[in-house]
């Protein structure tokens, strides 16, 4: 389920022409030296969790174009926007993906589906025997969720 479209921080960065300083006073959320950091790496270091989407948004970019390094992928459904996470090793216990960070449709204002919410704000989680695995599955669960659940709240936390 990897998008070819993909592109890491540095290539955003080169591409709008953008230092790291710059970005954070975009709205990056991050200091700019954790920026460069991950920016160097290609993975988003321990001070950048729960903060993808902040990201993305401060680079002008839907979460899915954004490279997350292995371990980590955004995706877009619907509206709603995920940072899924995997942890575990190569062996005969695999891998398990959850969910790292999650915004509901409209920058979180809504219209949502409760059994959604729920559900991404539950610690939902697969496994796999690798990293990809795991992602690709708990993706693939998080998109089903989503189109067999119609919003059933306005945002304002009054079911519609």
């Amino acid at each position: 389920m990897t998008d070819s479209t993909r592109r890491t921080l540095k290539a955003w960065l080169e591409e709008k022409q953008l230092t790291p300083e710059q970005l954070l006073q975009a709205g990056a959320g991050i200091p700019a030296e954790v920026i460069t950091g991950w920016e160097r790496t290609g993975e988003p270091p321990s001070e950048a969790v729960g903060r993808c989407l902040q990201m993305a948004k401060a680079l002008e970019i839907p979460i899915d174009r954004l490279d997350l390094g292995q371990e980590r992928r955004g995706f877009a459904e619907a509206g709603y926007e995920f940072v899924l996470m995997t942890r575990g090793r190569d062996d005969r216990r695999g891998w398990e993906a959850v969910i790292e960070e999650w915004r509901a449709p409209n920058q979180g204002a809504g219209p949502w589906a409760e059994a959604v919410a729920e559900s991404a704000s539950t610690g939902m989680q697969t496994e796999g025997p690798t990293r990809a695995d795991s992602l690709d599955a708990l993706e693939s669960e998080l998109r089903e969720l989503i189109r067999f659940n119609t919003p059933d709240s306005d945002g304002s936390g009054r079911t519609a």
